[in-house]
């Protein structure tokens, strides 16, 4: 909401919001990266894991190098001779770990989907064609898919170095939950489990690199929202001097958080063009987006909100449980998902007493990556359904005990129990816009006349 004066200059919220590029997209002149073609331009598919977790024991290309228009076929290990692995530790969170990642699977695969080789050809289809013939040794090994088993310390580690499937656990106290609950006059409480998603963009996700090997510089195409993140991630993991990456990003076609973050195969496609000495193009088709691109939202919870003679909330008890997939994301931690899941919970409302942990734990299953709202709508449904179920207790209408229990305009800025610093909203002004919005009355009106029939 626009706040009122003394409160700053007013926002953008509820405005128009200028879009110089729209007349060019609608009229189909968007250039997206798998537009773009240059000289001796060659095309990437890859060979994938069929299972969830599994060693690899050997790879056989002799079927696919013959193929028509194959140039080559390289595997996980030649990638990593050149690339370093990935390591994703999370500094800022004391007692967080994960194991490196390659940019492709080198003795391990560990989720569905996994890249273990690259098959390099003078188009797409011919790429396709020979992957089905590259004959992967596999030897299956169990997979870990559930998050609870994961967090069963007899469950087996995917990573043994690692100990166990424990990626990062934290604890948020606010006041004495417990014992709020206690002297509650009544309590409401509910389990909730969240299936994972992915953002199914429009525009696959895309890349082509050139590797020029007289002036040792890479130059990238790609279809990503943060291309200074990508400069520094090629320039890190493939030896070369930043000023020698450049990181193009022409329109892209959806991106929602699935494009900010940092996927295993597409730093194998530089490492190719640098093998190579040739561009390489690699677009993600709709079928192995569905496996191989980042996830979010696999969580597990149990909540518990208590509600004084007053109509009014005291107190909630959240416990989240979250798996990130076989790593933690590079750079963009999957971690937050949890860590925003619960810093968020019962944010808009003016309790007390708080209590929330967070579990994050490793499966066999694709990486969780940071996408648009990073555990927010975690965080927002747990709170919103408790407070359905505790205004339904106490006879009071949803809309008029939220009224009752937001955090009023005045107490601005303010920190919510969760931690979430807010300098100023209005919540009543956006419940009173929503309700006439709605037409609350008349809908409550049509309703009971509904049920009466």
């Amino acid at each position: 909401m626009t706040p009122p004066d003394g409160h700053g200059n007013e926002g953008l919220v509820g405005k128009g919001v200028a879009r110089p590029n729209v007349k060019r997209l609608i009229h189909g002149r968007g250039r997206y990266t798998d537009d773009i073609t240059v000289p001796h331009m060659l095309h990437i598919a890859f060979v994938r894991s069929p299972y969830g977790h599994a060693r690899i024991n050997s790879v056989d290309t002799s079927m696919a190098t013959n193929a028509a228009g194959v140039v080559r076929i390289i595997t996980g290990a030649q990638v990593a001779e050149i690339c370093e692995p990935m390591l994703a530790i999370a500094a800022h969170r004391p007692g967080h770990k994960s194991a490196p990642q390659h940019a492709m699977a080198v003795d391990h695969a560990c989720y569905q989907g996994e890249p273990v080789a690259a098959v390099v050809a003078t188009s797409r289809a011919e790429a396709e064609d020979a992957a089905d013939l590259v004959m992967v040794d596999y030897e299956e090994l169990p997979a870990v898919m559930d998050i609870v088993e994961a967090l069963d310390p007899s469950s087996p580690a995917i990573h043994p170095d690692l100990g166990d499937n424990h990626c990062f656990e934290h604890t948020t106290v606010t006041g004495d939950a417990a014992a709020a609950l206690a002297k509650a006059t009544f309590t409401v409480e509910h389990e909730f489990e969240f299936g994972r998603h992915t953002a199914v963009t429009l525009e696959g996700r895309a890349i082509l690199a050139h590797w020029d090997t007289v002036e040792e510089r890479m130059t990238v195409h790609h279809s990503h929202q943060s291309p200074y993140q990508m400069q520094d991630v090629f320039s890190r993991h493939l030896g070369i001097p930043e000023h020698k990456v450049r990181v193009i990003t022409p329109d892209i076609g959806g991106g929602f958080g699935l494009k900010i973050n940092v996927h295993g195969e597409e730093l194998a496609v530089a490492a190719i063009a640098k093998l190579l000495g040739k561009p390489v193009k690699f677009t993600a088709d709709r079928l192995e987006s569905f496996t191989a691109d980042c996830q979010t939202r696999d969580h597990l919870g149990s909540a518990k909100m208590g509600v004084g003679a007053d109509g009014k909330i005291t107190s909630m008890d959240f416990e989240n449980a979250l798996s990130v997939g076989a790593y933690t994301a590079y750079i963009r931690f999957g971690l937050a998902e949890g860590m925003m899941a619960i810093t968020c919970a019962a944010a808009p409302y003016a309790l007390t007493d708080y209590h929330a942990r967070t579990r994050v734990a490793y499966v066999n299953k694709g990486i969780v990556g940071m996408f648009r709202g990073v555990g927010v709508p975690i965080g927002c449904a747990v709170t919103e359904v408790l407070v359905d179920q505790a205004a339904a207790k106490a006879e009071i209408d949803p809309v008029e005990f939220r009224r009752m229990n937001y955090h009023k305009d005045e107490d601005y800025p303010l920190t919510s129990v969760g931690g979430y610093a807010a300098k100023y909203m209005s919540l009543h002004r956006c419940l009173d816009a929503c309700v006439d919005i709605m037409d609350y009355d008349s809908l409550r009106a049509d309703q009971m006349a509904q049920r009466d029939n």
